[in-house]
């Protein structure tokens, strides 16, 4: 059935991940897409439905949605050419939606083809343990002052082995997207409406020649007003320093900071901190002390420093909730997880809070 099938544009590492949720929701790939020849002929070694443009592609068929892998800075022209293949396309796309210098473009190919419906992949929208943490929120008539979001890992041997760096949003690069749209589960009332404040620090790494300096690729800390007027505070490091430790499974690290050589450690949390000193805080997959598997998230409410309650593990793939989503929002039964204008000012965001830092490294 139409409805079932999808045609995948880009065949590096994303696509590899899209594909295991897209075959675990009996979706049909109809067609595989790239311009790279050596993918192109690996992919024709397995698989039939293989093509070199979006326009032989639709020749054969119009899938019931596109899913979008390419590199960032092509999520403009691939959405652009599928526009004018077909102007009520459901286009899937990976985040972030665009380049920040590509907004008004996007935004004008959105204006011109008012059919087409675009979901983006900012899969922390679809968590269900920031959904569990909005639940006890409501449940327990808490009212958050503060949210704390920290993601952190130690990214020092992929920077000593040269492998991607980011020199637009340096340190926000890697985890900055996750970070913001973690905060906004919570509701729309916690989008940013000023950036009060942000800063970078450098990355000194170990590698073959010594130590080397990765210029802001360390860590990063932002501040921000939110419009239902909270505080916002984001944290990040790639060097593998962790600030903000809770417990049960912050505290079980023991230490806030990992070597160079640990590439399995993540720190994923967000913490409301409330009146009445409670602190609300859930731990997101990879949590340490839970085991792998089912994606487990766990939350946990903090009264007078000590845990008043539990609820661990909470399964939460968001990949393949968040896919699944989308899905059905194509097919008019589910609102959009995450809407283009969600994703714009997403990359907005970042780029404020990166404006901010340079200027105030300045």
């Amino acid at each position: 059935m139409k409805e079932k099938t999808c045609f995948v544009v880009g065949l590096g590492k994303v696509f590899n991940i899209h594909k295991k949720v897209l075959n675990s929701l009996n979706i049909d790939i109809k067609g595989y897409i790239d311009n790279d020849k050596n993918k192109l002929n690996d992919m024709r070694k397995g698989y039939n439905h293989v093509f070199s443009s979006l326009v032989e592609a639709f020749r054969e068929s119009n899938p019931f949605f596109w899913d979008i892998c390419v590199p960032n800075e092509n999520h403009l022209d691939v959405i652009k050419e599928i526009a004018s293949l077909d102007e009520k396309a459901n286009i899937f796309v990976e985040k972030p939606i665009c380049e920040y210098s590509q907004i008004n473009d996007l935004r004008e190919i959105i204006n011109n083809n008012p059919g087409l419906k675009i979901s983006v992949n900012e899969n922390y929208l679809s968590s269900n343990t920031t959904k569990e943490v909005r639940k006890i929120l409501n449940e327990k008539s808490l009212k958050p002052h503060t949210i704390i979001s920290e993601m952190s890992k130690h990214r020092g041997e992929d920077f000593a082995n040269g492998r991607f760096v980011d020199k637009k949003l340096y340190v926000w690069g890697y985890e900055g997207t996750h970070m913001l749209t973690m905060v906004w589960g919570l509701g729309d009332g916690y989008k940013p409406d000023e950036i009060k404040s942000s800063k970078m620090k450098d990355a000194y790494i170990e590698t073959i020649e010594g130590i080397k300096k990765f210029e802001k690729q360390g860590e990063g800390e932002a501040e921000y007003i939110t419009q239902n007027g909270k505080n916002v505070l984001l944290r990040t490091s790639m060097v593998g320093e962790f600030k903000y430790l809770y417990p049960p499974h912050g505290k079980g690290l023991i230490e806030n900071k990992i070597p160079q050589s640990d590439r399995k450690t993540r720190y994923r949390v967000l913490i409301a901190k409330c009146h009445n000193n409670i602190d609300l805080v859930a731990f997101y997959d990879p949590v340490q002390g839970l085991e792998a598997g089912e994606y487990p998230g766990s939350v946990v409410v903090i009264k007078n420093g000590q845990i008043d309650y539990i609820k661990e593990p909470i399964p939460d793939n968001t990949m393949f909730n968040h896919i699944s989503k989308a899905v059905n929002h194509f097919s008019g039964k589910e609102k959009n997880p995450c809407d283009a204008d969600t994703g714009i000012l997403n990359v907005e965001t970042l780029d404020k809070i990166v404006s901010k830092a340079l200027r105030q490294n300045d």
